[in-house]
Parts: structure tokens; C-alpha cells; sequence
């Protein structure tokens, strides 16, 4: 099964001389990190290129001079292409196919690196619904409680992916078509859920439709794949940014994600993965990122002063200045006071700062 177990590029805009392997046991995630302009979505662009045009007919351009792709086994061919994946940027948008239309006539051979069917999913679940109805009309209670279990794990697989664990799926008899109620008894399209939702479930439903195209036809091989994904976390509420990646990866065990993040709840959030971070060029596996605060992820890989905000990160700077001071004035002797007194008295975090910066002593230095 081919997966991506090295990565180089010498000279691609922003990227110079990037070399990030990654184990093959089978394979290994990816996370990308870097402040903006950095690279990330260069590297995701160029990577994307390299694998449709080694993944497509033999008329597709060339692969990039400018990256380098070794993979596990012999890389994807159009005769034995990846299954399973795309590239989805930071502006993905979910689309949804709601007007009746004549059936779209779906084939192996569509089913490709780059495919895209997240839109047919209403459809799919509107037959699987049509199906189950059929055959208890039919009198077949094995293949009713088929398409049924079908429906109720998507349903709760759904609720899972974004956060709601009351979350039901409401068919609409008179439309033809589905609802979704987060448990408020609002009953909304899929495209009328929170931009946060909608980003993410781009991303599954699309998947998910490539895996199922591939169920319904019965190819005999691995849905082995690679997916990109441009800041994961677009969007995302926080407790949805640290369960997004695992979710996938536990979906879709076989597909390989490759994905830029800005975001501590994204990097620590699984164990099989190398997180690479582009303004420094170095990796660290992302089980050695767990366990630790994401405050001190903050501080210690995405490079912020501290996880305090701007105005008592500029006041403790000032406080640390005062006194490094050899020799205070006595106007700067009651400033480094009064700074100290008001910082303490903001949280116990600023209290235990002050304490960490200045000692467990007052400073005695005279003008």
C-alpha cells in the first residue's frame, strides 16, 4: 500500500532545504506548524500537485521538480491509483446536492485521488432510507436492519464529529431529504449548520463518500489513501480542534493525514504522528507533546512570549526589566512595587510568574 514515508524540497518559494521523514509502520501522520508565511500551505500545494500527477493518466503534467516523494511501497499509478483522498484548503465550503436530479452514474474508475462526492451524500442517505423501507416492505427483516444499523451508526458517528451527543437525523418525507437537530429542536439543512461544522464535515462527508462508492461496487482491495488539510482547526471550537484528528484517523484507519495547524489542541491530539515545524526544521513526535499544558505548547513550539495576554505579558516584561536594574530610581523602585502588587493580584498563574521572575525577595537596590 503506498503512503508517504519521506518528504523533501530544496528550493520552493518560502522552502529551503526541507527534509521531514516519517515512519512506515504502516505509516505515520503528518502535522505541519510555522508561523503565517512560513510555508505550510506552500508544502501542502506542491505535495498535492506531486501526487495528482503521479495518481492520474499518463497525459497529466509532470511531477514538481520542486519536491521529492518517497513512499512505502511503489507510489500510486493510474492502474493502481490511491483510493481514498484529496486536498481540502483552508476555504473549503460544504456542498450539498439537494434538488432532484437524475442519478449521478458513479464508476471505479471515478474513484480517485481528488474525487469528489461529499455532495451525493443526502442522496445516499435518502436511498439507504428508501432501501430500508423496501425491504420491510418486502418482508426482509435482515436487510431492513441492515440499511437501519447503516443509518444509526452514521447518526452516531455525526454526533461524535461535532460535539453532540443528542444529535438526531430528521428525515423530511415531504422534501425527500434530511435534518439535523443538535439536541435544541432546531431542525436545520446541513448546509445551514455553524461555518465551524460545515468545515469539518466537508472534509468527512467526502471521505466517507469515496469509502462508501467503494463499498457499494465491492472493490477488493484496501481503501488506502492520503488526505491534506489545510488549518485544520478552521473554525473549530477548542474541544472540537482536540477531537477532530482522532476522529479521523479512527474513521478512516487506512488514509494517511497530512494536515497545517496553528493550533496546541491539534498537535497533541494524537500519538502516531510527526509534528514538523517549518520556521525551525525540526520534528518531534507528537506523543511527546502529550501530557503537557497547552499553554506551555503555546510557549514552548508555536514560539509565543507567554500564555499570558498582551497587556500583563507587556507589564511583566516591564516588572522583569525594573529589576534586573543594577541601580533603581526611587520613582522606578515604587513602580517595580506597585507592578508587583497588581499582577499578584490578577490570578494566582501571574502571582506564581512574579514569584518565578523576582524570587522569593524583595529587591533592596537604592537609587
Amino acid at each position: 500500500m503506498p503512503w508517504i514515508k519521506k518528504i523533501s524540497v530544496d528550493d520552493y518559494l518560502v522552502l529551503k532545504n526541507v527534509e521531514i521523514e516519517l515512519a512506515s509502520k504502516p505509516f505515520q501522520h503528518l502535522i505541519l506548524t510555522g508561523p503565517n508565511g512560513s510555508g505550510k500551505t506552500s508544502l501542502l500545494r506542491v505535495l498535492n500537485a506531486a501526487i495528482n500527477c503521479c495518481s492520474t493518466q499518463p497525459a497529466a503534467r509532470p511531477i514538481p521538480t520542486q519536491i521529492r516523494v518517497r513512499w512505502t511501497t511503489d507510489p500510486p499509478t493510474p492502474e493502481l491509483p490511491l483510493l481514498i483522498g484529496a486536498f481540502y484548503s483552508a476555504e473549503r465550503h460544504l456542498e450539498i446536492l439537494e434538488e432532484p436530479s437524475p442519478t449521478q452514474t458513479v464508476t471505479n474508475r471515478d474513484v480517485k485521488y481528488g474525487s469528489q462526492f461529499g455532495h451525493l451524500l443526502e442522496k445516499v442517505l435518502v436511498t439507504y432510507r428508501t432501501r430500508k423501507a423496501l425491504a420491510a416492505e418486502d418482508e426482509d427483516p435482515v436487510a431492513a436492519g441492515g440499511f437501519g444499523e447503516w443509518l444509526n451508526k452514521f447518526e452516531k458517528q455525526l454526533g461524535r464529529l461535532l460535539g453532540h451527543s443528542t444529535l438526531t437525523l430528521v428525515f423530511d418525507k415531504k422534501h425527500l431529504s434530511y435534518r439535523v437537530n443538535l439536541g435544541d429542536g432546531y431542525l436545520a439543512k446541513f448546509t445551514e449548520l455553524a461555518d465551524g461544522h460545515q468545515a469539518v464535515l466537508a472534509i468527512f462527508f467526502n471521505i466517507f463518500m469515496q469509502q462508501q462508492i467503494l463499498d457499494d461496487m465491492h472493490i477488493n482491495r484496501p481503501y488506502e489513501g492520503v488526505v491534506l488539510i489545510d488549518e485544520i482547526e478552521s473554525h473549530l471550537h477548542p474541544a472540537l480542534q482536540e477531537s477532530v484528528l482522532p476522529f479521523l484517523t479512527e474513521s478512516f484507519p487506512d488514509v494517511q493525514f497530512i494536515v497545517a495547524t496553528h493550533s496546541p489542541e491539534v498537535i497533541a491530539s494524537i500519538d502516531n504522528a510527526v509534528v514538523f515545524d517549518l520556521r525551525n526544521k525540526k520534528e518531534i513526535q507528537s506523543e511527546e507533546l502529550q501530557g503537557i499544558r497547552y499553554g506551555t505548547l503555546l510557549t514552548g513550539h508555536f514560539g509565543i512570549e507567554t500564555d499570558f495576554d498582551l497587556e500583563t505579558t507587556r507589564e511583566l516584561r516591564r516588572l522583569e526589566e525594573l529589576w534586573k536594574k543594577k541601580i533603581r530610581t526611587p520613582n522606578e523602585s515604587d513602580e517595580l512595587k506597585q507592578l508587583a502588587t497588581e499582577l499578584s493580584k490578577k490570578s494566582y498563574a501571574t502571582a506564581l510568574q512574579i514569584y518565578l521572575q523576582l524570587g522569593n525577595t524583595s529587591g533592596t537596590n537604592k537609587a
